[in-house]
């Protein structure tokens, strides 16, 4: 199956009815989609795909929550107001090649970019079975990074961010750039900055439509409930003194979460 299908995957590992029944028709359900909402008589259809899909989608009634992740994104040109979208599955960063070169006007030679990698600040709360708070930062220079959701296995419960970091650097015997990889980083929350004229390229849930250039900051942290924000507002307002509210709100799911029902699903 195709690597676009993560979320797919990782439903198959939790739910066998769901990996037989719907991955293995995984060809046939992406064509079904394309096919127009009117089809003509003569075309043919094949009813059993829909009957699948309906009899999961009614009685599979176990919910699987993913956490859904918001990026605060800065973009080099101050000229352009920040942005904040979301992400469910997986976040992309390419560095972007410096489309420019800058004349010095003493030596008049033109400063060349590091063509090894991008110079990055990585600052970082762990992801701790605790949930001690617990910080930490990182300065080094990559080829690019990958931020996942998904966890790797169904045995995997820890919802947390999975960063990926292909770090470049010399190599000790040869003098040429090297590469290797930061596994198993695990996050709640991550910010990362560019250090050089190099910015840097996001993509989002592997959507050529999200994608954002020109980045010289983000910043990725789990997505809040707007209902417990909401009460909190009111509770702060109410009260006035600005402590911590001890009403409605202490009851409330802090998380935004997309639940997707399974027939053998996990319940956190």
């Amino acid at each position: 199956m195709s690597d676009m299908c993560e979320l797919s995957t990782y439903l198959g590992q939790v739910d066998p009815w769901y990996d037989k029944n719907i991955n293995t028709l995984y060809d046939r359900i992406t064509k079904l989609a394309l096919m127009p909402a009117c089809p003509s008589r003569d075309s043919t259809s094949d009813p059993f795909i829909l009957d699948v899909a309906s009899y999961y989608l009614r009685f599979g009634l176990q919910p699987v929550f993913f956490q859904i992740y918001s990026v605060k994104i800065q973009f080099r040109d101050l000229s352009l107001e920040p942005v904040e979208d979301v992400f469910l599955s997986e976040l992309k960063i390419d560095p972007q090649d410096c489309t420019f070169t800058k004349l010095n006007t003493i030596t008049r030679k033109k400063t060349v970019v590091d063509s090894r990698g991008a110079g990055i600040q990585v600052h970082y709360q762990k992801a701790l079975a605790s949930n001690r708070e617990k910080e930490g930062s990182l300065v080094l220079k990559t080829s690019g990074a990958i931020i996942k959701t998904i966890p790797s296995n169904e045995t995997d419960d820890f919802v947390c961010l999975n960063v990926y970091i292909d770090e470049t650097g010399k190599s000790s015997s040869s003098g040429r750039s090297a590469l290797c990889q930061l596994n198993g980083l695990k996050a709640s929350s991550i910010q990362m900055r560019s250090l050089d004229l190099r910015t840097l390229r996001l993509q989002l849930d592997k959507d050529s439509r999200r994608v954002y250039n020109n980045v010289s900051s983000f910043e990725v942290s789990p997505c809040q409930e707007p209902g417990y924000s909401l009460q909190r507002l009111r509770a702060s307002r109410a009260h006035g003194d600005g402590k911590e509210d001890c009403g409605l709100s202490r009851y409330m799911t802090k998380s935004l979460l997309l639940p997707i029902n399974t027939f053998a699903g996990i319940i956190q």
